[in-house]
């Protein structure tokens, strides 16, 4: 729920949850599952005009049949251009570099989270804590590892390459048209979550 406060201040009232944040390593099960509800919660920020900016694994809590994107803390309008980058870098899409914030930044992002969760490994660098190789991703993208794409179960690669795009244009275009193809091509529903 949102709550704005007579002097304008708002807050979003959420479930209190006991679930942890999504692993490396986590089973494909658990992370089929997890992607469709992170998708949904993706879906219905982007439908209300919302970027999350910092989807990482941190950020989604998973239980075996359920999973939610939690921290809002640097959420934004969805059509503001120009914005200094924010977010954590090593799930950053390369176009925050330019103050792009947008639907296609929280999906690259998406994709980096379900794929450090199928592999624990970062799908472009080999340190993901290295700054400097990051930033050199960043300003000239390169396609993800083919071995780090090659260690997630085969039905989730070509819907996980598709997050990944260098570039945005080449995401899909919604959570909704990405999680159609990862519903079919994986076979989870969203009515298989709880």
């Amino acid at each position: 729920d949102f709550v704005t406060e007579p002097d304008g201040g708002q807050w979003l009232v959420m479930e209190r949850v006991a679930a942890g944040p999504i692993g490396p390593m986590s089973s494909p099960e658990r992370v089929a599952r997890a992607a469709v509800c992170v998708a949904g919660a993706l879906a219905a920020l982007h439908d209300a005009g919302v970027v999350h900016g910092d989807v990482k694994p941190a950020n989604v809590l998973a239980e075996d049949a359920r999973a939610w994107l939690v921290d809002l803390g640097l959420a934004g309008d969805l059509h503001r251009v120009g914005a200094a980058p924010s977010g954590t870098l090593r799930y950053l899409a390369p176009e925050c570099l330019a103050g792009e914030r947008g639907v296609a930044a929280d999906l690259f992002a998406l994709g980096v989270t379900l794929v450090e969760a199928l592999t624990g490994r970062h799908p472009f660098v080999d340190e993901p804590d290295d700054r400097d190789a990051l930033l050199r991703y960043l300003v000239a993208p390169t396609p993800p590892r083919a071995e780090v794409l090659a260690a997630a179960p085969e039905a989730m690669r070509a819907a996980l390459a598709w997050l990944l795009e260098g570039d945005p244009a080449r995401r899909p275009w919604s959570a909704r048209q990405w999680l159609a193809r990862w519903a079919r091509d994986v076979g989870v529903a969203a009515q298989d979550v709880g």
